[in-house]
């Protein structure tokens, strides 16, 4: 339990103990009384309110706190403003990408390249890859 109250994921937690994720998810579910779901959504909520702390943390500061990636950060981002109505500025919201880093992005995924790597590497959420990029 401290190392739930501490802000580790389910998987850290999992990995940690030696135990199996569904375990973990049911010996949650039996001390606290939270579902999967309630449990992410804690999780986005804490990743959104450093992301939209002031003074304002870094990514970076987010990511090695979190142990999560750029995209993740965004999707929790994405779904807390969502649900509480918490409008993003434009800036924030549209990453753009040169034609050239599309063009790239296409060799690379013609290539065989993951998503999950390309979006990694241009610091970009997958929405940003699919408007841009398209379902490849």
């Amino acid at each position: 339990m401290q190392r739930f109250h501490e802000g580790w994921s389910v998987a850290e937690i999992a990995e940690d103990t030696g135990c199996s994720l569904s375990y973990v998810y049911k010996f949650l579910k039996k001390k606290k009384d939270l579902a999967a779901m309630e449990l992410r959504w804690q999780r986005w909520k804490i990743i959104a309110d450093m992301y939209f702390a002031s003074p304002r943390k870094t990514l970076d500061e987010i990511e090695r706190t979190c142990h999560v990636s750029r995209a993740q950060i965004y999707h929790a981002v994405k779904k807390i403003s969502e649900k509480e109505g918490i409008s993003i500025p434009e800036e924030r919201r549209n990453r753009k990408i040169s034609n050239s880093d599309i063009e790239e992005i296409k060799k690379k995924l013609g290539e065989g390249a993951l998503r999950k790597d390309i979006c990694w590497e241009y610091n970009i959420s997958i929405d940003t890859l699919i408007k841009y990029v398209g379902r490849i």
